[in-house]
């Protein structure tokens, strides 16, 4: 074997065990500070509802958020605290995976991991962050999905990525843009990113049709939570007080997961609107 391909096969454990050590020392800390912080109640916002929908396995309000749902079923059996702890817990959970995937983002773009963890320390204790991952929203999850598809993407194209292994990152990275879009519709909006990496990076490697294919196979997997909805609605009709509305066919389905309601809120303010928009996003972030 020559000795470039046994110096590269001893630096890949290396580097996993880095990216292993920088995750661990930022989502560890991070998930005691959320886990000391969350509380036995719903805090804020949607909370009350969304616990309601997962504790019951109900509909919540467009577009549905059947991931969130399932996973905090899941999360209600832990046997710890009340029911809402439970559910604050999971999505802390979450916000400190996110904030340990930034770590390593950072890691391997900068080739620091002192970098690496200090943003995701700074990124976990940022008010946007901490608030929704100590209260059951939808958005930790998303930030997740987020992250994780720019790493995907940024290992998938990275020059010190190996050949064997570019695929098992874009598949990922297919997986990742299917749950991301199945969980929260704006997900959508981040997609001009990875998109931009494979861009850059389209002269270091290019999937093959047979790749591209497994990829696409992963993608529609990544939708399957939507299913969900109208299994619930047409099969399991019962308790229709935890479920946010009905939805008898495959039009309301629809409707449904793609906030159909709620798409006059997005397009209220014309383009003169744009800085106070981005203005009050900036605020939210920094406050």
């Amino acid at each position: 074997m020559p000795q470039e391909a046994i110096a590269e096969q001893a630096r890949i454990p290396s580097q996993h065990r880095t990216h292993l050590l920088v995750l661990a020392c930022t989502a560890l800390p991070l998930m005691a500070l959320y886990a000391a912080s969350a509380g036995s109640w719903p805090k804020a916002d949607d909370a009350g509802e969304l616990m309601t929908a997962a504790a019951r396995l109900g509909i919540a309000h467009p577009s549905g958020y059947p991931l969130i749902t399932l996973l905090g079923k899941a999360a209600t059996c832990l046997p710890i605290g009340t029911v809402a702890y439970r559910l604050n817990l999971l999505v802390g959970l979450v916000g400190a995976t996110a904030c340990g995937l930034l770590a390593i983002l950072v890691l391997v773009s900068a080739r620091s991991a002192l970098a690496g963890v200090l943003t995701g320390l700074a990124f976990g204790i940022s008010p946007a962050i901490w608030g929704n991952s100590t209260n059951f929203e939808v958005y930790a999850l998303n930030a997740l999905f987020i992250v994780a598809a720019l790493l995907c993407a940024t290992l998938t194209w990275h020059p010190d990525t190996a050949p064997d292994r570019r695929g098992r990152w874009f598949y990922l990275l297919a997986l990742g843009v299917g749950l991301g879009v199945s969980h929260h519709l704006s997900f959508i909006a981040v997609m001009p990113a990875p998109l931009m990496i494979a861009w850059s990076g389209r002269q270091r490697w290019l999937p093959s049709r047979r790749q591209s294919a497994a990829a696409l196979g992963c993608f529609l997997l990544g939708l399957t939570p939507w299913l969900y909805l109208p299994i619930r609605a047409w099969y399991f009709p019962d308790n229709p007080e935890t479920c946010w509305t009905r939805l008898p066919s495959l039009r309301a389905v629809i409707r449904h997961m793609t906030a159909r309601e709620y798409r006059g809120w997005l397009l209220t303010y014309s383009i003169a609107g744009v800085p106070m928009l981005l203005q009050r996003y900036l605020d939210a972030i920094w406050q």
